[in-house]
């Protein structure tokens, strides 16, 4: 089988920040791979060291030690114009949708593209375009309080899109939201993934997210790297304490081995063991 191009590497990754209390480590030595065109998932609690992760991959975290590259590119030792060129190429998704309460849907979106000055024809046409593509073109002249929490979500989505990026980072997209609308939001990455080959790197406390959208995961604990693989594989086999008890949210282990396996296959995307 022919390997897969990496779209994102972390190489012996560390990051210690400075406390009152003194040095603190939120991650230790973290290495693993994001193949491109796949959609890679980080799970663990809070405090597990996600978020300090994901925000490496566009350069708003450096490590202490080890590297993190982008498609070759490193971006804690990027010049200011090109790491303005990577974070073009690098989409972000939040866990609230941080959106200009005073700006219309399609202000909102356009904001990436007015930073970068591009032109107001090109800025027009790729609005429409994402909104389209969110489902949200019936909404360009609402304000985000008109709006329902999974369509803000949207509009966050609509926006990380309209620069056109290679890599769409997530970052707990679907903490803030009820499982059918959870649900609608997984088929669009699912869909954004499929459709435009975008790398999607998401990182949640939800395994059940992980199982729904992703291809590989990482599973964190206490800024460790305790698991790593195929999602298949780590929910037919889960090899630390914690990945089992993820496992064990959305899989219970009372059920009988059969029982558990017909679940695993309808919940974990290409389930074959």
């Amino acid at each position: 089988m022919e390997l897969m191009p990496e779209a994102v590497i972390f190489d012996h990754v560390s990051k210690t920040f400075e406390t009152r209390s003194g040095p603190f480590t939120a991650l230790d030595d973290i290495t693993f791979t994001v193949p491109k065109g796949t959609v890679s998932g980080v799970v663990g609690t809070s405090g597990a060291g996600k978020s300090t992760l994901i925000r490496m991959v566009n350069g708003l975290e450096t490590p202490t030690s080890g590297s993190v590259t982008v498609f070759d590119r490193d971006p804690a030792t990027l010049s200011n114009a090109d790491l303005r060129e990577l974070r073009r190429d690098v989409g972000m998704v939040f866990q609230s949708s941080n959106l200009l309460e005073t700006k219309t849907v399609a202000e909102n979106v356009a904001t990436p593209l007015r930073l970068l000055k591009a032109s107001k024809s090109d800025i027009a046409r790729r609005t429409a375009d994402v909104l389209e593509m969110v489902g949200l073109a019936d909404r360009a002249d609402h304000k985000p309080r008109q709006l329902s929490g999974g369509q803000r979500q949207r509009v966050g989505i609509a926006r990380a899109l309209i620069t056109d990026p290679t890599v769409l980072l997530c970052d707990e997209p679907t903490s803030a939201l009820d499982p059918i609308t959870t649900n609608q939001i997984l088929d669009l990455l699912s869909n954004i993934n499929k459709e435009l080959g975008v790398t999607i790197l998401i990182i949640t406390h939800q395994i059940d997210v992980i199982a729904r959208l992703a291809d590989d995961v990482a599973v964190l604990s206490e800024g460790r790297l305790v698991e790593s693989g195929s999602v298949a594989s780590v929910f037919a086999d889960p090899q630390h304490e914690l990945t089992r008890k993820f496992v064990d949210t959305v899989i219970p282990p009372a059920l009988d081995p059969a029982a558990r396996e017909s679940l695993a296959r309808a919940l974990v995307k290409n389930y074959e063991v």
